[in-house]
């Protein structure tokens, strides 16, 4: 071999090593990245199932009722439900207080997914706000009622 050709395959060696790091790099990344909307989809999917069992009990019989058992992603640990602009009726830490003064009526903590709003919804009036916590499973009642001619879908524990 020519001293020249020994010369440059070092930098060949080096230049290849790089290739794979930048190949390494760049592969974590996407893995992260595609894990990341995953778990959005996660949310997604279950707050419009959540939000398609409310529709159809708001079109069902005043009175109808369920007892929900709704699968939760991971990431959510808490889901607080309120009465937007009604009193608050239970114990309400500094942390919970603003709930009350936002138009949403649906908080998931620990999640990807800030405050919704899910049309018909309203918490039981004997605990505004009404949070429940969720390990993989949420569990609550759901009942179709009346007031003053509008029709709404309660939830309780």
């Amino acid at each position: 071999m020519k001293k020249a050709n020994i010369a440059e395959q070092p930098f060949v060696y080096i230049l290849g090593i790089v290739t794979v790091i930048f190949i390494i790099l760049f592969g974590a990344r996407s893995i992260t990245t595609l894990k990341n909307e995953a778990e959005l989809v996660q949310v997604a999917t279950f707050v419009n199932d959540f939000s398609r069992i409310i529709e159809t009990y708001y079109n069902l019989n005043i009175g109808s009722s369920k007892e929900l058992f709704l699968s939760v992603p991971n990431q959510i640990k808490m889901i607080c439900f309120t009465n937007p602009g009604k009193p608050s009726t239970a114990d309400v830490t500094p942390e919970l207080e603003f709930l009350l003064s936002s138009k949403d009526n649906v908080y998931f903590f620990n999640g990807h997914l800030g405050p919704k709003t899910i049309p018909h919804l309203e918490a039981t009036p004997e605990e505004n706000p009404l949070c429940i916590q969720v390990q993989g499973k949420l569990k609550a009642n759901i009942e179709t009622k009346a007031r003053e001619r509008q029709v709404y879908i309660e939830i309780s524990r």
